[in-house]
């Protein structure tokens, strides 16, 4: 397995945002990735009135949104909003184009799922991990014991 402390990590952190009601399409802090980011800097997201923000959510800091990452791309983007997305995206282990196949993949499944697509879209996540961390069969058998106890 490759980088096993990263995709340990991510995985926790994933399957923390799903039972936490936390992990939700449209909404960069709270998808796939802005989830994966907040666990990296230890931010905590909530869900609130219906929206899901960082605990505590100061509306003048975009430093403590987990979903500045996606900022990134976004050609008109402040230089120094841009330089914390990258930070963000480093911290997480992943390459920029890692996070966006897993962004991706998110919300394919999350598009296409009719029933429970927060669960459905989760699996497509942890199948690519899978891939991108050249996870083998037998890892799998194993992690599937553990989350089994």
């Amino acid at each position: 397995m490759k980088n096993k402390e990263v995709f340990d990590k991510t995985v926790h952190s994933l399957v923390q945002s799903y039972l936490n009601d936390t992990l939700e399409a449209y909404e960069c802090r709270s998808c796939a990735v802005g989830n994966i980011v907040a666990g990296v800097l230890g931010i905590k997201l909530i869900r609130k009135n219906g929206l899901i923000k960082p605990e505590p959510y100061i509306e003048d800091d975009p430093y403590n949104d987990p979903g500045l990452w996606y900022k990134r791309r976004k050609f008109f983007t402040w230089f120094n909003i841009k330089k914390k997305a990258a930070l963000q995206i480093a911290l997480t282990g992943y390459s920029e184009d890692e996070l966006f196949k897993i962004e991706k993949v998110f919300m394919k499944e999350w598009i296409g799922s009719i029933h429970d697509k927060e669960f459905t879209a989760l699996v497509a996540v942890y199948n690519l991990l899978l891939k991108i961390h050249e996870v083998n069969e037998s890892e799998v058998e194993k992690a599937e014991v553990v989350f089994a106890k």
